[in-house]
């Protein structure tokens, strides 16, 4: 009886090694929380690299469409599909090897001069961080009127003649 008593004070006075289930609940969510601030932090990096290169892109074929302006005397009526080299008219001269293509598939916008009320060539892509590069433009079929959405921020970068 005595060697029972002696382990049960024993047992009372020496601490246990583990942890309990609220210290272990806690570390998980904190853990969760650092997570998924992270993960939000990482998209938006992503979308935000993927918007740089489309505005890269837009500026290249931009770059493009005035060289051929140059030697052509107008702008062309359509762009290329994308893969393929924007080459001038008599396949002398290439201003791009090979025509971008939008990350996401979507391709990019191209109104040429004449159609509907424009003077000149429009080229837009629509855009993921929607308050980065957005702005107000034209879009093929909307009578050259601004995009005004006010039901959310503007989604497009578009981008003229220099």
């Amino acid at each position: 009886m005595d060697l029972l008593f002696a382990k049960l004070i024993l047992n009372k006075f020496v601490k246990k090694n583990g942890f309990t289930l609220i210290e272990l609940l806690i570390v998980i969510s904190i853990i969760s929380i650092l997570s998924m601030i992270g993960f939000v932090t990482y998209t938006s990096v992503l979308k935000g690299g993927r918007d740089a290169k489309r505005q890269a892109d837009l500026h290249s074929i931009q770059s493009a469409l005035e060289q051929y302006r140059a030697d052509a005397g107008s702008y062309p009526a359509s762009l290329p599909p994308v893969g393929s080299s924007f080459k001038s008219p008599d396949n002398s001269k290439t201003y791009l090897n090979q025509m971008p293509e939008d990350s996401l598939g979507n391709q990019y916008l191209y109104t040429p001069p004449g159609a509907s009320c424009l003077q000149t060539y429009i080229l837009c892509a629509e855009v993921e961080n929607t308050g980065s590069l957005a702005n107000r433009c034209c879009l093929p079929g909307d009578s050259c009127s601004p995009i005004e959405d006010t039901s959310g921020p503007l989604k497009y970068y578009c981008v003229g003649p220099p």
